[in-house]
C-alpha cells in the first residue's frame, strides 16, 4: 500500500477520511455567536475546514514525513527544537502527548509552515492547528509497535 493509500486508511479509521454520504458539519458556536475553530477527531469537520478534505490532511502529513528523510528524520528535527519527548510519546505505546499549534511553528519554522499552507489553499495558522491535531494521531497509528521500523515504508 502507498503512502497515500496507508494515511487514507488511517483517516478513515479516524472518521476524517471519506466523507462520502456525510451530512455536512455544523460549526459550533458558542454563546456570544462566535464559531469554534477546533478540529475534533471522529468528525468531518476538518474535512469541511480545509478544500480537499481528508486527501488534503494525507497530502499534508505525507509530505512533511517525506521532506524530513520519514519519520526517523522528522523526530530529530523535533529533537533539535526541544520536542523529542513529545514526538517519542506519539511513536510509543503510552499515551500521546499533546502538541500546540505554536510548538507546530516552532518546530517548522515559519516558512515551512508558510509553504505548507499555500500549497495547501489555507492559512498558516490553519495549517498549524491541523498538523496539531492530526500529527500525533498518524504518528501513533504509523508506529503500532511503539518503535520506528528502520525499513518502514511510508
Amino acid at each position: 500500500m502507498g503512502t497515500e493509500g496507508l494515511f487514507q486508511t488511517i483517516l478513515d479509521s479516524l472518521g476524517v477520511g471519506n466523507t462520502k454520504g456525510a451530512a455536512p458539519a455544523k460549526d459550533a458556536t458558542d454563546s456570544t455567536g462566535a464559531t469554534g475553530g477546533g478540529v475534533t477527531p471522529g468528525t468531518t469537520e476538518a474535512t469541511e475546514t480545509i478544500p480537499g478534505g481528508g486527501p488534503q490532511l494525507v497530502g499534508m502529513v505525507g509530505d512533511l514525513i517525506k521532506q524530513h528523510g520519514g519519520l526517523v528524520g522528522l523526530m530529530g528535527l523535533f529533537r533539535q527544537k526541544g520536542l523529542g519527548e513529545i514526538f517519542s510519546s506519539w511513536v510509543g505505546l503510552g499515551e500521546n502527548h499533546p502538541v500546540s499549534a505554536e510548538q507546530i511553528q516552532q518546530v517548522l519554522g515559519d516558512e515551512r509552515v508558510g509553504a505548507i499552507a499555500q500549497r495547501f489553499g489555507m492559512d498558516p495558522a490553519l495549517a498549524s492547528s491541523l498538523l496539531s491535531k492530526y500529527l500525533p494521531i498518524l504518528i501513533d497509528k504509523l508506529t503500532p509497535t511503539g518503535k520506528i521500523q528502520p525499513d518502514q515504508k511510508l
